[in-house]
């Protein structure tokens, strides 16, 4: 697959792209962008989610 790659380092770049174009970024800039195109993403509780799969403790914590 061939997609354009455009690198970006601030949150005011991305104001040109378009809600087709494919953003590969840390979680709060994908978050913030889709935002902006009025997508909510919900709070995902990741150590809840990992617990039994991870076998992660609550008095531990798993990098």
């Amino acid at each position: 697959m061939g997609f354009e790659t455009v690198p970006f380092s601030k949150q005011s770049e991305l104001k040109n792209s378009n809600k087709e174009d494919i953003i590969v970024g840390y979680v709060n800039n994908v978050c913030d962008r889709l935002y902006d195109f009025g997508i909510i993403t919900p709070e995902i509780d990741y150590r809840k989610l990992y617990q039994n799969k991870m076998f992660v403790n609550d008095r531990k914590s798993v990098l």
